[in-house]
């Protein structure tokens, strides 16, 4: 991953992250996301240990970027593609990892992970499924976070809506006290097969809006929400 500051309009390059243990097929780099003020960087590499993957938490301290942390699965096994997408609240106190290729409700159906920061520990906080989540529906492929961390946004690409296979959908949590409970379904309206909605997700950053691209060559926007 490489980090780029910005003078007025001109950019630079002020650092190249690799991971400590990084190896040859881990896709490090896969998924990147950001704190708001720019000092915490989440690196998902859904290739590490033979398809089982992590994501990787840098922090930028007195000029420089060390790592900070190995994000896994508590339950990770391989092939699970854990780190396929990630997201950060803007205080980076909360972290989403989707694993597209999880055993969830059905083989192969995907999951996202929460974890939350104390101080410079992470700990595992949640697993999140599709509660209809059936296999091959690569629930993780994208995720988003609301800037307070309280909304999640998943998508499912792969979900069978129907008849229509891969049509995909994405799926809203909410966080309550210390847990995200599901909110909603999305799926498109006009629909079709294999138009991969869920492909590519993101939020406004109070959590109001969302946003579902497609494959298909459309995005959908969503709104209000809770």
């Amino acid at each position: 991953g490489y980090i780029f500051r910005r003078s007025g309009s001109n950019w630079t390059e002020q650092a190249k992250l690799t991971a400590t243990n990084g190896a040859n097929g881990d896709y490090f780099g896969v998924s990147v996301a950001m704190s708001a003020d720019g000092g915490t960087a989440l690196i998902g590499a859904m290739g590490d240990n033979e398809n089982q993957g992590g994501a990787y938490i840098f922090a930028l301290n007195n000029g420089s970027w060390t790592q900070q942390a190995k994000l896994k699965a508590a339950d990770g096994i391989v092939y699970d593609e854990f780190g396929a997408a990630v997201a950060l609240s803007a205080d980076a106190s909360i972290a989403l990892v989707g694993a597209t290729g999880h055993v969830g409700v059905s083989d192969t159906s995907g999951m996202a992970y929460l974890y939350t920061r104390s101080g410079t520990s992470w700990t595992q906080q949640q697993k999140l499924t599709a509660h209809d989540g059936m296999k091959y529906d690569f629930f993780g492929e994208s995720v988003a976070l609301s800037a307070d961390g309280r909304t999640v946004l998943v998508g499912a690409n792969g979900d069978m809506i129907l008849a229509n296979a891969n049509q995909g959908s994405a799926h809203i949590f909410i966080r309550s006290g210390a847990t995200w409970i599901f909110y909603a379904k999305l799926t498109a309206d006009d629909g079709t097969e294999y138009g991969n909605f869920g492909a590519g997700v993101a939020l406004s950053g109070a959590g109001s809006s969302a946003l579902i691209g497609s494959s298909q060559g459309t995005s959908y926007l969503f709104e209000p929400l809770p």
